[in-house]
């Protein structure tokens, strides 16, 4: 199944970091290369993430940096060539380092020996210049069939 994009993907969308603000480059770095390093200074310690409402995370890790780089990881260890491709960024944040990210971006990978690729939204909450929440909206059946193929249930 492959996403349907109006307009053009940005002049840096081919790269591992991605992005105008350091939390969306931050993450694109995270979701594309692995690096984690800046995860506990731009991650807030009470930071969760949601996709379609559900909360992401290992069932004993609900808040803070380590379930951005558990949900990240787990999905690293079981796509293959997973790539975030960012299309747009609107920041928001205001000078005190609070406000909103909006971003559109396809995931892309293989899965379980299939090559699939989802576009999502995700709006990312800023407070005191950290990444306190990121929500992320997409085609169910899409996502949960990628989840199928690496072991995770689906969701409702």
């Amino acid at each position: 199944m492959a996403a349907k994009f109006f307009g053009k993907s940005r002049s840096d969308a081919d790269d591992d970091v991605q992005g105008e603000n350091k939390l969306t480059r931050f993450l694109f770095d995270a979701a594309n290369t692995g690096n984690y390093k800046d995860a506990s200074t731009l991650v807030s310690a009470d930071f969760s993430a949601y996709v379609n409402g559900n909360q992401m995370g290992p069932d004993d890790v609900k808040k803070g940096p380590k379930v951005l780089t558990e949900v990240l990881h787990y999905y690293d260890e079981h796509i293959v060539d997973s790539f975030w491709q960012l299309y747009d960024e609107v920041d928001q944040v205001d000078r005190l380092g609070a406000g909103m990210i909006a971003i559109r971006f396809l995931a892309k990978g293989e899965f379980s020996g299939d090559r699939k690729q989802v576009e999502m939204a995700g709006f990312l909450t800023v407070a005191d210049s950290k990444l306190s929440e990121f929500r992320i909206v997409t085609d169910l059946a899409v996502f949960n069939s990628m989840r199928e193929s690496v072991g995770l249930p689906t969701l409702d």
